[in-house]
């Protein structure tokens, strides 16, 4: 693979060369490297311009930092610290209220797995403070969607930006899950498919067949294996800017190095071929590598290497990688990708119906026309 000199810049989404010293201060393993890097970061930064994408994984930073002897400076250090401990408050009484959901969701007959930040903090990280969640993903199994979102109304949950009556089959079946608010201040991200880009009926089969059990919070559940969890994140980190791919890229290091026995590689390669999500995994892969010291198998990543990607998977992840909020079309070329996955079964002015709840094509064109000009 050629990494160009320009190739992971933040015009493409990656982090800039500040973001990327503080990542190898997180999981370089060399004393003398560590500190000197983390001398040269000190340099350039001080705690009043620290972006929120690096603050938000100082924590784990500091946790290398202190292994390694470096020299920080205490009133950075005693702010990481603070830190840590709100987060660690904030993740316990998060996870303790999904639990409570989880449960009741297994009480009504409901399947469950929890997905992205929930297990990553239990199964990797292993300390609460390490790693902030807005919110807990719940997976349920997709021909339970709409029977799961009527009980959670029943529980006084409600859907965010959609009323309850535009929840039917023709939204399952183009999109991959909602957020729902409870009065009481919590929020899900409930899901019936892991995947924006995969939302076909058997999309998640595999995934819940090669699922593994864990304990969250005291109630019973299930996660991703390490080489589905390791695809999610790969993949769900192309999906957006700002802070996320840099949090995202920490998860993918903490995956490597506490899975180098337990990880299918050849798992995640199948898995990528045939969701054709090969680039978004190829590339963040080649990054942790070049950059970081990761461990990739050569003959695994000699098959990423060498494995062809059609143009239009090219173009959507090119676009995918840029600010596109900012951008006049913003969200809706997103839109096309997700509908050029599904189109086997219905045509763009369908899917669009369907997504936005909307009744006709004119009701959607104009749908489209106002989201359009809000950019300007």
């Amino acid at each position: 693979m050629n990494h160009g000199k320009n190739r992971y810049t933040t015009l493409d989404g990656w982090p800039d060369e500040q973001q990327k010293l503080l990542l190898q201060c997180a999981f370089l393993t060399e004393s003398s490297q560590v500190c000197h890097i983390w001398e040269q970061w000190q340099s350039h930064n001080n705690r009043s311009r620290i972006d929120h994408a690096s603050r938000t994984i100082l924590p784990i930073v500091l946790q290398n930092l202190l292994k390694h002897g470096a020299n920080i400076d205490p009133a950075l250090q005693k702010n990481i610290q603070k830190q840590y401990f709100h987060i660690y408050i904030h993740n316990q009484r998060l996870f303790k209220q999904a639990a409570k959901l989880i449960h009741q969701l297994h009480q009504a007959g409901f399947k469950t797995m929890v997905l992205k930040g929930a297990p990553l903090t239990l199964q990797y990280y292993n300390k609460l403070g390490l790693r902030f969640m807005s919110d807990v993903d719940i997976l349920i199994p997709t021909h339970q969607a709409l029977d799961c979102i009527a009980f959670m109304s029943k529980l006084a949950w409600k859907p965010v930006s959609r009323k309850p009556e535009k929840f039917s089959v023709d939204y399952v079946t183009v999109s991959h899950g909602h957020e729902f608010h409870h009065p009481d201040g919590r929020k899900i991200d409930l899901h019936w498919h892991v995947l924006h880009e995969c939302c076909r009926p058997d999309s998640d089969i595999d995934f819940w067949d090669a699922a593994i059990p864990i304990n969250f919070s005291g109630t019973n559940t299930n996660a991703l294996n390490p080489a589905d969890q390791l695809l999610h994140i790969c993949v769900h980190s192309a999906r957006f800017g700002s802070s996320i791919p840099l949090r995202s890229l920490v998860d993918v290091l903490i995956i490597l190095n506490q899975s180098p026995i337990d990880l299918d590689w050849i798992r995640l390669l199948s898995q990528a071929k045939k969701r054709k999500l090969i680039l978004p995994v190829r590339e963040t892969l080649f990054y942790v590598l070049k950059y970081l010291n990761a461990t990739i198998p050569e003959h695994i990543s000699k098959q990423f290497q060498v494995t062809s990607v059609a143009k239009s998977q090219q173009i959507e992840y090119c676009y995918k990688r840029q600010d596109y909020h900012h951008k006049k079309l913003g969200y809706f070329p997103i839109m096309i990708f997700d509908y050029l996955r599904l189109r086997y079964h219905m045509g763009l002015w369908e899917y669009l119906r369907r997504f936005w709840g909307t009744s006709n094509k004119r009701e959607s064109l104009r749908f489209l026309l106002r989201t359009v000009l809000k950019k300007h």
